[in-house]
């Protein structure tokens, strides 16, 4: 680690998913030939929006989704997102993509994701940092009950994620 690594506080890409990490949820996306670049691989920027879409999804199935958030008057804004490219993923290549809330505060959800090129090979590897806010004021809020509660069960293994919403 370099010293401006260690002064800044700022956990490097190589901490962003810990090895040991586990996850229970994956969601499968196509990449479509508008998600490459010019040198014919997925353009890096959009392993984010591949994150992006991998967490609405979670929270569906957990029973959670975005809408019931807003029903509950709360927004989420990123704050924070970073990604670690370990490979490269093309035009026609499905990807599968490892998902959690890993963890909540009191008004941020972090959320971490693996990205690999088939079953086995990773390519890419990220975190998601959300702010919940009041959606009339957009002033920072306490991350809903209901939200903590269903990631708590899921990840406990104590409901099962279901792509209809409903926890099983």
């Amino acid at each position: 680690m370099n010293s401006l690594e260690e002064s800044s506080g700022v956990p490097t890409a190589r901490d962003v998913v810990p090895k040991d990490e586990r996850f229970r949820f994956s969601h499968r996306i196509p990449v479509r030939f508008a998600d490459t670049d010019a040198q014919g691989h997925v353009f890096f920027a959009n392993y984010l929006t591949f994150f992006d879409e991998t967490l609405t999804a979670y929270m569906r199935a957990i029973g959670c989704p975005w809408q019931r958030m807003i029903e509950l008057g709360v927004d989420i804004v990123y704050a924070d997102s970073r990604c670690q490219h370990r490979g490269r993923s093309f035009f026609e290549d499905e990807l599968l993509i490892q998902g959690k809330i890993s963890r909540i505060g009191d008004s941020s959800i972090t959320s971490r994701y693996r990205a690999f090129r088939g079953e086995n090979q990773l390519v890419a590897e990220g975190q998601l940092v959300c702010v919940c806010v009041d959606r009339q004021n957009k002033r920072k809020v306490g991350c809903p009950e209901e939200l903590r509660q269903a990631v708590a069960r899921y990840e406990a293994g104590e409901s099962q994620a279901d792509d209809s919403g409903a926890i099983g």
